[in-house]
């Protein structure tokens, strides 16, 4: 009898608060649930809101998830050097850690991991505000792990951010297309 296949990923975002860490984690959770995947979002805030600690982790998988409780992520999406610092060491082996190529000046010390860095910072402020940030992040993260099409996550945005603030929408498009496009530039680097 062949062992069933089951896709479970773990996921672990950090940042400082008011980075829009929260909001990152959320538009993935509702993402993947909408893409018919089981989702445990477990949200961390700490003592203080804006510029304090700031973290989450998600669990995705096709099957119903036990418990959610993350111990060791796949995944690492850091948005500064405090969340870098804090959680790289728990990433497994051959897991993934992304992270913003601006705050975060210290190279990734594993050498067991897929590092992959975007100027997060300098791109979202490109497209028009530095606010953008996490969309620019969720759109590289998105192409790079592949465990969603970018047009369900587009889709997310469109709804999620742009509905509730319909004055960003051209923002939110610009900073997609800036993080998919960093995305692609990475991915081509590692297949030359």
């Amino acid at each position: 009898m062949e062992k069933e296949e089951r896709l479970e990923k773990t996921i672990l975002l950090g940042g400082y608060g008011g980075q829009g860490v929260q909001t990152l984690g959320r538009l993935l959770a509702v993402a993947f649930t909408e893409a018919g995947k089981q989702v445990a979002f477990v949200p961390d805030y700490s003592g203080s809101m804006r510029g304090g600690i700031s973290n989450c982790s998600l669990i995705v998988s096709d099957k119903e998830i036990g418990s959610p409780i993350l111990k060791d992520p796949d995944i690492l999406i850091a948005l500064n050097e405090g969340a870098k610092r804090a959680f790289e060491s728990r990433i497994v082996p051959d897991g993934t850690l992304i992270y913003n190529a601006d705050l975060v000046k210290c190279p990734p010390e594993r050498r067991d991991i897929l590092a992959a860095g975007i100027p997060a910072n300098t791109l979202a402020e490109q497209c028009g505000s530095a606010k953008a940030v996490n969309v620019v992040i969720l759109a590289f993260f998105t192409r790079v792990s592949c465990l969603i099409p970018a047009a369900a996550m587009k889709k997310t945005v469109e709804r999620e951010l742009n509905a509730a603030k319909p004055l960003f929408t051209e923002l939110n498009e610009r900073a997609f297309a800036a993080g998919i496009d960093a995305a692609e530039k990475f991915l081509r680097g590692c297949c030359a």
